[in-house]
């Protein structure tokens, strides 16, 4: 099985949107993906930043760290390289690599972590976060009227299980955050 299936659908679904669009529904940060509303947060910027923070801190990133974001762009002053993650290949390694809420669009979870383990330095960290379903994996089909997420979100994507199993790698801490919505 590949590692993501119907790739370029997904992608029109998040990144072919204009910069009007994002700069609406985004923060100052432009930060894609979940934030962390805690008691102080008072803006979207702030939770942004509280969200950055926290990947820096639970990842133990330090200065001079050579990092890689998969498919995410939270970071600045990086290179690009827009590629299918099944069939793209390097031969770079990392001390960090960051994989933040991209697990939703794959499927083959075993050789994602074999190709990522390749790209880690020896002493390298794997940061991944993903959001997930609190009991139940399950793939993302559009069979009603009501799979809204399969089918603007994360056509030919899997939503994991909060025990995902992370082969390759040892789990050293697992963090939960319990959604909740604001208005």
């Amino acid at each position: 099985m590949l590692i993501a299936i119907k790739i370029d659908k997904p992608k029109t679904q998040h990144y072919k949107l204009l910069t009007y669009f994002f700069k609406l529904v985004l923060g100052k940060n432009f930060k894609y993906s979940c934030c962390y509303f805690f008691d102080g947060s008072k803006t979207l910027e702030d939770a942004e930043e509280a969200m950055l923070e926290l990947y820096s801190e639970r990842s133990q990133l330090k200065d001079g760290h050579t990092v890689l974001d998969v498919g995410d762009q939270q970071l600045q002053n990086v290179e690009i390289i827009v590629a299918d993650i099944s069939t793209f290949e390097m031969e770079a390694s990392y001390d960090r690599i960051y994989f933040i809420e991209m697990f939703e669009h794959m499927k083959n979870y075993q050789d994602l972590l074999k190709k990522i383990s390749k790209w880690m330095k020896q002493d390298s960290l794997l940061f991944v976060h993903y959001f997930c379903h609190k009991a139940f994996a399950f793939h993302f089909e559009d069979i009603n009227e009501d799979d809204w997420i399969t089918r603007y979100f994360f056509t030919g994507g899997t939503m994991p299980s909060a025990n995902l199993k992370i082969l390759y790698f040892t789990l050293e801490t697992l963090w939960l955050f319990y959604m909740s919505h604001r208005l």
